[in-house]
């Protein structure tokens, strides 16, 4: 049983300017319109991807620049100038988390919240990257997904393939329901990510390569289908539109929550778990401990 539900927080979007290999692996107010009934629907043919997706702006560091599960060592990329004509994609800000490595993110309007592998769940700062808050995890041996609904704080555990809710004011945590819920009994599910939107939260499990859109309130699918690429390692709305990261492919994918189809897909150097701010997209980087700011699309 849920808390009584209430109005969601809006954030307002300006107009400027996305999740490991699930090693690596923090919503702003998702509730865009979006999402819809259906039967599971067959992904895209990344063969057929590569004529959609933007290029990213050219960097001297772009050659040794790995995914998030890469070489630890490896230089990081810099952040775009200012004066530059920004892309979708480009690097804006990094956050120090040092020595947090973080999964997955969700954007309360003030502060970004985060699940941090190992167990933990804390509010960051993001303008200085200071640990504000901290709560213990309910069954979270290896918490992944995070998404904010305007009041409570979902997130899911890869461990136990379960879904929890979290009120942030009071860090009270109770279970909700298995995730997700349509998989073959004993199936070793893998979610990841998390998002909310107009009232459902979409969740994106990495070992059937599947994002689910879930009645909060009963715990049943009522939609699903497969997003591009390898795998969506991370997800959130932005503007009415879900945001899949692919960390192996280092790409953005823009997709109509109704049934996966991609509008729009771009690249970044290093794609982790997500959330979307009011202005920019988050996203994690477990392997330098980073949050990495980056524009979206215009």
């Amino acid at each position: 049983m849920r808390p009584a539900h209430t109005a969601p927080l809006h954030v307002s979007l300006s107009v400027l300017i996305a999740i490991p290999a699930i090693v690596g692996s923090l919503a702003c107010d998702e509730s865009s319109p979006g999402g819809g009934s259906g039967d599971v629907v067959t992904g895209t043919d990344t063969s057929d991807l590569s004529d959609m997706v933007r290029d990213f702006p050219a960097s001297p560091d772009d050659a040794g620049e790995g995914s998030e599960t890469g070489d630890a060592g490896q230089s990081d990329p810099p952040a775009d100038t200012p004066g530059d004509s920004l892309e979708a994609g480009s690097l804006l800000d990094e956050i120090d988390t040092d020595p947090l490595a973080l999964s997955d993110l969700a954007w309360d309007g003030a502060l970004i919240w985060a699940t941090v592998l190992g167990g933990e769940l804390v509010s960051v700062d993001p303008e200085t990257g200071h640990v504000e808050e901290e709560c213990e995890l309910l069954g979270a041996e290896n918490p992944r997904g995070l998404t904010f609904d305007g009041s409570l704080l979902w997130y899911t555990d890869g461990s136990t393939a379960a879904i929890y809710w979290i009120d942030p004011a009071d860090c009270t945590t109770e279970f909700a329901c298995e995730d997700p819920p349509d998989d073959p009994p004993g199936q070793n599910t893998a979610p990841v990510s998390l998002a909310w939107s107009d009232g459902h939260l979409f969740l994106s499990e990495t070992d059937t390569n599947t994002i689910f859109e879930i009645d909060p309130d009963d715990c049943t699918a009522v939609n699903s289908f497969a997003p591009p690429g390898e795998v969506a390692t991370g997800i959130t709305f932005y503007d009415g539109v879900l945001y899949a990261g692919d960390a192996e492919l280092k790409v953005i994918y823009a997709l109509d929550p109704e049934d996966g189809s991609v509008l729009d897909s771009f690249e970044a150097r290093v794609v982790g778990g997500m959330t979307f701010d009011g202005a920019d997209f988050l996203l994690t980087d477990s392997v330098r401990f980073l949050i990495r700011r980056v524009h979206p699309p215009d």
